[in-house]
């Protein structure tokens, strides 16, 4: 499965602040940062964009990092758990199999 890591490029002498894209294939767009939407329709806007350029569909969830976001695909047969963590801070997880999310992918699968 492939996942879409976004991050804010800081302005330069002769560029303002961007946005780019990548994959871990080396894939990438680099878009300009448009002030009036929020930093996560940035994000969007920017991983859609990637999306295009590499004929990828599907939906996606967005999660943020420290420096950006990371968006992965969602489909019946992405790996999910449950957590759920106790009043004494230990987590247990259940592995959720049935998904009733249904996903198309296009002329490219992301996985």
């Amino acid at each position: 499965m492939k996942a879409i890591k976004t991050t804010i490029l800081a302005p330069t002498d002769r560029l303002g602040t961007r946005i780019k894209a990548t994959d871990e294939d080396g894939n990438a767009v680099i878009l300009p940062y448009r002030h009036e939407l929020r930093d996560d329709e940035n994000h969007a806007r920017a991983a859609t964009a990637l999306c295009e350029k590499i004929g990828w569909d599907g939906e996606l969830c967005g999660g943020s990092l420290k420096h950006g976001m990371v968006w992965v695909f969602i489909s019946p047969s992405t790996p999910c758990i449950s957590v759920e963590v106790q009043s004494d801070r230990k987590a247990t997880h259940e592995t959720l199999r049935n998904r009733s999310t249904s996903v198309g992918y296009g002329r490219r699968s992301a996985r």
